[in-house]
């Protein structure tokens, strides 16, 4: 990923010495290479971006990303437009703006050509297609191959006669994506599921091959836990002495070209989650930031620039409160540190902190409580790591799922967990039932 980011800097040097006033990245067919070529300006300049990718009939692009997935990788990041172009005919586009909207807040723009192959569309088929683009959230107009200035014309005189619609509402919830999946977090519909079982931590076997650069362990974890119900798989590369940004580059390109789960970079080292924001196709998800304004900020600002979410821990240099209403105080200082670095607070999730219930029986109920709180008073997403419950402790999945349970119950909308473990997926599906959120359940 660095080389392409390198080959595209030459060429944004090149058209910045000669003077543009806006980049268009567009005919792209891969998000991990638009990513490159948006990267490559940010990183020598902060002109206007757009980004248009090009799909096939079936609503892909060459290498399998779907529209919502495109739309959701760039919604947090500046760009001040996306879209398509080229692709299919102007009669196909619609239903791929239409996807994007629903996932994106930034303006639409639409550059179709002049037909595919043998069909060719006259002027009129051309701009035959202007209702259904606006109507599913187009606002930018051109034409790409095959089009000539008597095209643009008949477009701009077409249009002169809309009446602008207003912006296509997009679908509630804070989104994660690898580059064809979405998944949704916090749409009062189910707890989503980070997987927790890439990590290396008091695993030798796994500790061992990453040394040695093999990642065997890790494919077979990710590939475990998906087949489990994992939504989400975290990627945690904390090997002594090891080369983390390494392992954390590799890993991720594999897990990328293997499955299409989003990924989470579970690092206390800024430049570890940097390398993997810079090698990641999707809306990554950040594992994770304190309370302390210096290390809040520093995330805040990467995961801006690059788009991702974030998870809050709700502690800070003086240790995790005992009491829920202390933790609500640090999210909302989270919460605030989020806004004055310009990050959308939508992204950000707060984690109320699991506490093992060998040191203090007390800690889980305040833990139950400050997931109510920052859901009430807040309006922000939760997480937990629900295992951490039993440390030291016997029985552990009994008291595993118990957690879990009362979690959800008061509204948890991200669960780190065991996804193998027969009794994680009980709770899940049995809360989901109770609750409501699984209606297939009684059809």
């Amino acid at each position: 990923m660095e080389e392409l980011i390198s080959i595209f800097s030459e060429q944004v040097r090149i058209i910045l010495d000669e003077g543009t006033d806006i980049f268009v990245i567009e005919t792209m067919s891969d998000i991990r290479e638009a990513k490159a070529a948006y990267i490559a300006i940010r990183d020598l300049c902060k002109l206007p971006v757009g980004v248009c990718l090009t799909f096939d009939a079936n609503g892909r692009t060459l290498l399998n990303n779907t529209p919502e997935a495109f739309a959701v990788s760039f919604d947090a990041t500046d760009v001040s437009f996306i879209g398509v172009n080229c692709s299919v005919g102007p009669d196909s586009m619609g239903d791929i703006l239409r996807r994007m909207g629903e996932h994106s807040s930034k303006p639409l723009i639409v550059n179709p050509n002049a037909g595919v192959g043998d069909q060719h569309f006259c002027i009129k088929d051309f701009t035959g297609s202007l209702d259904e683009w606006i109507k599913s959230g187009a606002r930018i107009f051109g034409g790409c191959c095959g089009t000539t200035p008597e095209y643009i014309s008949a477009l701009k005189k077409t249009l002169s006669r809309k009446v602008p619609l207003k912006k296509v509402r997009i679908k509630e919830g804070t989104y994660l994506s690898s580059g064809s999946r979405v998944v949704t977090i916090g749409d009062g519909l189910r707890c989503a599921v980070i997987g927790e079982r890439i990590n290396p931590t008091n695993r030798k076997k796994m500790i061992e091959e990453l040394k040695s650069l093999n990642f065997d362990s890790v494919l077979e974890s990710a590939r475990a836990q998906i087949k489990s119900g994992a939504d989400i798989l975290d990627v945690n590369m904390g090997v002594a002495g090891a080369d983390q940004k390494a392992l954390i580059k590799r890993s991720f390109n594999l897990l990328s070209g293997a499955f299409d789960m989003p990924l989470c970079a579970d690092s206390s080292d800024d430049s570890v989650i940097e390398a993997a924001l810079r090698n990641y196709g999707g809306k990554l998800l950040i594992n994770s930031t304190t309370a302390d304004l210096k290390k809040s900020t520093a995330i805040f600002k990467l995961a801006k620039r690059y788009g991702a979410c974030v998870i809050g821990l709700a502690m800070d240099e003086k240790g995790i409160p005992t009491k829920a209403e202390g933790r609500l105080k640090l999210a909302s200082r989270l919460k605030a540190s989020a806004k004055k670095a310009g990050f959308n607070t939508k992204d950000l999730i707060i984690d109320a902190l699991t506490l093992s219930l060998s040191s203090n029986q007390k800690d889980a109920l305040e833990t139950i409580r400050t997931l109510e709180l920052v859901r009430k008073r807040l309006h922000l997403c939760t997480v937990l790591g629900v295992s951490n419950i039993s440390y030291g402790l016997p029985e552990r999945e009994n008291l595993n799922q118990m957690f879990l349970a009362m979690a959800l119950n008061s509204g948890l909308n991200l669960a780190i967990v065991n996804p193998s473990s027969d009794k994680m997926r009980s709770a899940l599906m049995s809360m989901g039932v109770i609750l409501g959120h699984d209606v297939s359940a009684l059809e």
